[in-house]
C-alpha cells in the first residue's frame, strides 16, 4: 500500500508541469485572476518544494502558533521600533504594551462640544518610573493643572470611560499647550493626544474606608 501510495505521488508530481509563477507571477497569470477573488501571497506558500518550502511552512506555522498562545494570555502586541527595547537587542520581535512608559489619568468631567472625540478633563495621578522629568511629570507637580485627553470613540466606548474612572495610558505620549494670547494671565491649557493604547486601572479600595 506505501509503495504504491509513493509510486501515485511520484506519478503526479512528474505529470504536473513545473510553474515559475509561483515564484516570481507574471503579468499573464495576475491578470487571468477572477474579478471576485484577490490574489493570496499565502496560497503559494504550500506549493514551493524542496528544502524552502519547508522552512517557510514551518515558520509560518510556529509564527501563528506563537501568536495564538501571547493572545490567549491576554497579551496586546506591537512591533518594536528599536533594538533598545528588546532584552535580547533583536529588530522586529514583539513586545507588550505593558512593559512601555505609561501615565495613569483620573478622569474629571466629559466635554460634549468636541467633535469625533470623547473628550474628557483629566488630572494626572501618577507617572511611571519611566518617564520622571518628563513633561506628564512635570504637570503632575502642578496639582491644579487639569489635562485634556481626546479619545477616540471607539476606545472610550471600549473602556466604558466615564468621570471618576483611572485610566492607564501608554507611549507614545503627546502633550499639547494651549496658545494663549500676549498678556493673558490665565494658566494654559494642556491637551493629550494620541491615547489609544489605554486600558483600565483597578483602584484598589480600603476595606477599613467607613468603619
Amino acid at each position: 500500500m506505501d509503495d504504491d501510495a509513493i509510486l501515485d505521488t511520484d506519478h503526479q508530481m512528474q505529470a504536473e508541469p513545473f510553474a515559475p509563477q509561483i515564484f516570481s507571477p507574471t503579468k499573464t497569470a495576475l491578470s487571468g485572476t477572477t474579478a471576485g477573488r484577490k490574489a493570496k501571497s499565502d496560497a503559494t506558500v504550500p506549493k514551493i518544494r524542496g528544502g524552502i518550502g519547508v522552512v517557510i511552512r514551518k515558520a509560518v506555522r510556529r509564527s501563528n502558533r506563537d501568536l495564538t498562545l501571547l493572545r490567549s494570555h491576554g497579551q496586546h502586541l506591537l512591533p518594536q521600533q528599536t533594538s533598545h527595547s528588546s532584552p535580547t537587542g533583536t529588530i522586529g520581535a514583539v513586545e507588550s504594551i505593558q512593559d512601555r512608559a505609561f501615565i495613569v489619568l483620573r478622569l474629571k468631567q466629559r466635554h460634549e462640544n468636541v467633535p469625533h472625540f470623547a473628550s474628557y478633563e483629566a488630572y494626572i495621578q501618577e507617572v511611571g518610573a519611566k518617564l520622571k522629568g518628563s513633561t506628564a511629570d512635570k504637570i503632575k507637580d502642578q496639582n491644579s493643572v487639569v489635562v485634556e485627553a481626546l479619545f477616540q470613540p471607539q476606545v472610550a466606548e471600549y473602556l466604558k470611560l466615564c468621570p471618576g474612572k483611572l485610566v492607564r495610558i501608554y507611549e507614545p505620549l503627546h502633550f499639547v499647550t494651549e496658545q494663549r494670547a500676549v498678556g493673558s494671565t490665565s494658566k494654559p491649557k494642556w491637551f493629550l493626544l494620541s491615547t489609544q493604547l489605554a486600558e483600565q486601572k483597578v483602584e484598589r479600595w480600603n476595606r477599613n474606608i467607613g468603619k
